[in-house]
């Protein structure tokens, strides 16, 4: 047996190992994935998160019951691969559940190391999809940027610290940007950013700038389809451009060149799935130069707009996965640590580190949630904790969910808009499932690799 990867951070801190009991006959725990490869059985622990390999022959230590006489038998029982026969795999799940979530209503005011900015909640873009629709369009004032400098410094933990510029579009209000960034240097702070953006607004000039100045990291760019479909979906109010499509592009190939890396996100429903498979094709073969690119699907489900028929509804889930594995091969790589296990936070809104700024100084924890639900102000010390425990709260898993062996990856916050309608049928199951693998392998592949090499 060969470990591959370790368990979760977060897992090793809150969860002990299993004592091992005498006389006591010991089964896998359901909440496994079994892979077989070339070099043998790869094991995936949802509960856990840890990796481990089953070499030829070792398989019979998942084929059934086992004693404790053997020591690979007894590390497999530490881990939480192996249980007691009468263990009820779902009370584990709630009491791991349990201790996470009450663990995370604790809010010790630490210092922060993450903001998210909203210098505007206008747009240049008109997406028909669009969950910001119909809400206030307000640019941040340079008397605010000011104010909210004198926040960060007030708040920020030592070390390095992380901006993610959101919008509306932020670059509607690149001064904002400009001036937090210059001013943060001018006081020798650490920091890097990230930026959401569909990026129509870049320039050679800017694009250098946001390198060097604003520190840019990463940049996330929706691209809806091809073309025809893109310039129809955006819809831009500026007019200064016959093709948008070809005019982002070139940015997104600026970005890249400047060592930029961009997360272009599909967002899939009826209206364009044959197309973003044309599209990751062309964009696979136009930026076949670049290593620092990543794509994949984000499923809209028609936007709620209406009810889908149901074999309407099974065909764009069917589609989506088959998109997302088709990216996920593609991708050469590092694999990416999407969490699929239990974990401290599940994003921004439960995690105590970080806070979003709105263009008035709001203090909020969701970019869903920009009009109302906000926890204070960056004119006061006084949060609303109750607001902020809101945000925390997990959503109990369906009891329809007991017996399904990958209950701990689906664990979600109730405050997620996300997740309200969240209905899991079989093909949504075989799908993830499918997904999970593959992800797994991934992580195994990568991390033979290097193991070989260093050896």
């Amino acid at each position: 047996m060969r470990i591959i990867d370790k368990p979760t951070d977060y897992f090793l801190k809150i969860w002990p190992e299993q004592p091992i009991k005498d006389n006591t006959v010991y089964r896998p725990i359901k909440y496994l994935r079994k892979i077989p490869n070339e070099d043998g059985t790869v094991v995936f622990n949802i509960l856990s998160g840890e990796i481990i390999l089953l070499e030829k022959g070792e398989e019979k230590l998942f084929s059934g019951t086992q004693d404790i006489s053997d020591d690979t038998v007894k590390l497999l029982i530490k881990k939480w691969f192996l249980i007691p026969q009468n263990t009820d795999e779902v009370e584990i799940s709630n009491k791991l559940n349990w201790l996470i979530e009450n663990l995370n209503s604790i809010y010790t005011a630490p210092k922060l190391n993450s903001f998210i900015i909203l210098p505007t909640t206008d747009c240049n873009a008109r997406c028909f999809y669009c969950y910001e629709l119909g809400r206030s369009r307000i640019n941040m004032t340079m008397e605010t940027a000011k104010d909210v400098l004198d926040y960060i410094m007030r708040k920020k933990s030592d070390g390095e610290i992380k901006l993610h510029w959101f919008g509306g579009e932020p670059l509607y209000n690149v001064k904002v940007i400009d001036y937090i960034c210059q001013e943060l240097e001018n006081k020798g702070v650490k920091f890097k950013s990230h930026m959401v953006s569909n990026a129509y607004l870049f320039n050679p000039e800017m694009i250098k700038r946001a390198k060097k100045l604003w520190r840019l990291q990463k940049v996330q760019i929706t691209i809806d389809g091809t073309q025809e479909i893109y310039n129809r979906t955006k819809a831009y109010i500026d007019k200064d451009c016959d093709n948008p499509f070809e005019k982002v592009l070139k940015n997104i190939e600026g970005l890249l060149g400047n060592g930029i890396q961009v997360h272009i996100r599909m967002n899939m429903d009826m209206h364009n799935i044959d197309d973003l498979y044309k599209l990751s094709d062309y964009l696979t073969d136009r930026l076949k130069g670049y290593d620092n690119y990543f794509m994949y699907p984000h499923l809209l489900y028609d936007s709620g707009k209406k009810i889908m028929k149901n074999r309407d509804e099974e065909y764009l889930k069917q589609k989506f996965y088959e998109l997302k594995a088709k990216l996920e091969k593609k991708d050469p790589r590092k694999p990416q640590y999407f969490e699929i296990t239990h974990f401290k936070t599940r994003c921004m809104a439960d995690t105590d580190t970080t806070v979003m700024i709105l263009p008035e100084g709001q203090l909020g924890k969701c970019e869903h949630n920009t009009e109302d639900q906000f926890i204070g102000s960056i004119y006061s010390d006084k949060l609303d904790m109750k607001k902020i425990r809101e945000f925390k709260r997990l959503a109990p898993p369906l009891k329809k969910c007991d017996q399904c062996d990958m209950r701990p990856a689906c664990i979600y916050l109730t405050c997620c808009p996300n997740h309200k309608n969240e209905i899991c049928e079989e093909l949504d199951k075989l799908i993830k499932e499918q997904n999970l693998d593959l992800l797994v392998m991934k992580v195994y592949n990568f991390k033979a690799k290097n193991s070989q090499e260093r050896n």
